[in-house]
Parts: C-alpha cells; structure tokens; sequence
C-alpha cells in the first residue's frame, strides 16, 4: 500500500471509490422487476470492464453481458443525462478554473449507414488506427484537473460547440483562461471571449494572408481581422483585434521546419505565450488516461459509446481526486480497486445466477 507523508489510504478508501462510481452510473440503469441482476450489479460490471479495458460482447467470462445491453437500451439514455453522472465528480462550483478545450477521436471501422438507411453519427478525421471516420466528443478540461464537460460533435461547427461549453461552464464557474489548439481560433469565438473578459490562447492555423505579411520570428504584434455580423450579414463586418506571434516547430527528420502562430488578447511576452500554449499537452495526457479507461464496443449507437466515453471520465476525475492526496499512479489504482473483491469483477453476474438459481453464495 502506499504511504505517503505518513497518510496511508486502506481499503475502505478505495471500496468508497468503487462504490460512488458505481452509484453514479447505476442511476442510469433501467431497472427491471423481472431480472434477478439489479441495476447496482449491471453498473459493477460496467465499471468492471472499463477498468480493464475489455469489450462486453465478447468476453467469455460475461456469458451475461447481452443482459447488460438490454438493461442499457432500455435505459432511455440521453445526453443531458449522461452528462449528469459527469456533474458529480468534477471540482467544486463557482471556482476560477482554466479551461483545455479539444476534440477526442472514438475511431470507427465499418459502413457509415445502417441497414434502414439512416447515417450514423460518426465524422470524417485524420486516417489514424486504419480509419478516417470516428465518434467524436468535444472535451473541456480543468487545466491540471478534472474533466468538466464533454459532448457528442456530430452536427455545427466546433466554434458554436465551444461557445455552447463556455456557456454553460460558466453557469458553474468563473473562467480566467481559454486554450486551445489550432482548430478552435475563430474571429467569432474571439470576439465572444473578448466581450465576455475571458482570456485566452490558441494555436493559429498558418494562412496565406499571414505568410505574406513575412512577420519576424518570436515578435509579438497586434492584429485585426474581420467577422461577420449576424445582424448584418454579409453587408456588415465586425472587426476583431488580437495579439499575434510568429515561431518555429522542432526539426523533424526529412522535413522542413513550420511555423506556427500563437494568438491571445494579451501581450505578455513570447516565452510566456509558448509555455501556456505547452500547457494544452495536459488535455491530450488525460486523453490518453481515458482511452484506457474506456470500454471497447462494436455497437453504432452513438450514445452507449457517450455513456462508455463519460464513465471513463468519471473514474479519470476520481483517479486525479485520490492522487492529490497519495501520488498513486492510475494503473496501480486500477489494480487495487480490482484486488478487492475475492472473485473476478467480471463474473458479478455469474455469482448472483449462481445464488439465484443453486442458492450458492452470498446474494
């Protein structure tokens, strides 16, 4: 066990762990009168399986786990209340936070339509993992904490999605900062966090109006662009003002050297600039931490694969909750919430048929 300033965590600590995040997600369980599993065992052989990273349709050792989609179909899921199991493991309200805003890839391998004819919701993304469609979720981060929100970015653009976050983070909390990566600069989502005294930083895609400009390296400028006005359309332009600053990639091997651009509203200096941009890596470690978390699926329902997406979320927050308090690593959680129960987490369902069917163990 560990033992870190003399604070040892034991194994109530991590049984309260295990059963939060399974109260949580069984309150999306359907329950059923007529099954002998209750929603509390679907929900432990759900967490089960996330922290092993197993797939529910073809594990042999869940000869129940059509039960599980059953009792999961017939949950009537829907975003708003997936989102909900989200709500209870993120950090306090009204607290100041920095956001990491970027979109994860759920890759998809298959037909992009049904046997009906109805479109699946899946995107196309960059060829990665032998796919170029995928799921895909917009994720805004705590800067060194929790996950505070996610969503399904199927239909709009990924500024409306990102204006959309901020809204309703800010119903929550109080925002000091906003950073992202290069597919999030816009003059519209500028001009929003402008007018609403919301600092931030992103990564500007390189254009042809900025390379003409021949700008110097590690300078920082003001700049103007213009947007549309809603009111107005095309008729009218808002224009928006930014700080701008020029700098090169890292050399990679056979290539050329980019250059990239950092915007902000604020001239703070380029060393500044280039390491709060750095800060934004946190957001693709925890993406990392959650794809092992999550469970592997083959079904086309876009909202079991948010429901697996937002479990995996949810015992990431926990995890970042326990390691403030004892520097446990997430593989090393993993192992011990596991080696807590005297039988296999996967054969829940198997225990309880055993004593419902034979009278054998406990119920």
């Amino acid at each position: 066990m560990y033992n870190i300033g003399g604070i040892q965590p034991d194994k109530p600590f991590f049984r309260r762990i295990e059963s939060e995040v399974t109260r949580v997600i069984s309150k999306q369980i359907y329950e059923n009168g007529y099954c002998q599993y209750n929603s509390k065992d679907i929900a432990r052989t759900i967490f089960g399986t996330a922290l092993q990273k197993l797939s529910l349709e073809s594990n042999a050792a869940m000869p129940d786990s059509d039960t599980v989609f059953y009792r999961l179909k017939n949950s009537e899921l829907r975003e708003e209340n997936i989102l909900s199991m989200l709500y209870e493991s993120r950090p306090q309200s009204h607290a100041p936070i920095i956001i990491l805003l970027d979109g994860h890839d759920d890759m998809y391998y298959g037909k992009r339509r049904k046997k009906d004819g109805k479109e699946i919701r899946v995107v196309g993304t960059q060829p990665k993992q032998g796919s170029h469609h995928a799921f895909k979720y917009l994720t805004a981060k705590r800067l060194y904490g929790e996950v505070v929100y996610t969503c399904p970015l199927f239909n709009g653009s990924v500024v409306d999605k990102s204006i959309e976050i901020i809204e309703e983070l800010k119903k929550s909390y109080t925002i000091l900062e906003v950073i992202g990566d290069g597919a999030f600069p816009s003059s519209i989502l500028v001009n929003y966090l402008e007018l609403n005294g919301i600092h931030f930083v992103f990564r500007y895609p390189s254009t042809p109006k900025l390379r003409k400009k021949k700008m110097k390296y590690n300078v920082v400028k003001k700049y103007a662009t213009t947007k549309k006005d809603g009111w107005t359309g095309r008729r009218g332009t808002i224009s928006v003002k930014f700080h701008i600053c020029k700098y090169r990639g890292r050399k990679k091997q056979n290539e050329k050297r980019k250059d990239f651009y950092i915007i902000s509203d604020r001239n703070i200096g380029v060393r500044k600039l280039r390491k709060t941009l750095k800060e934004r890596w946190d957001i693709e470690t925890g993406f990392r931490d959650i794809e092992r978390l999550t469970i592997f699926t083959t079904t086309r329902d876009y909202l079991l694969r948010f429901f697996f997406h937002t479990i995996a979320c949810i015992i990431y927050n926990f995890w970042l909750q326990v390691r403030e308090q004892f520097s446990i690593r997430l593989h090393d959680m993993v192992l011990l919430i596991l080696g807590l129960n005297r039988f296999n987490i996967f054969k829940i369902l198997e225990k309880r048929k055993r004593y419902f069917t034979h009278g054998i163990g406990p119920p």
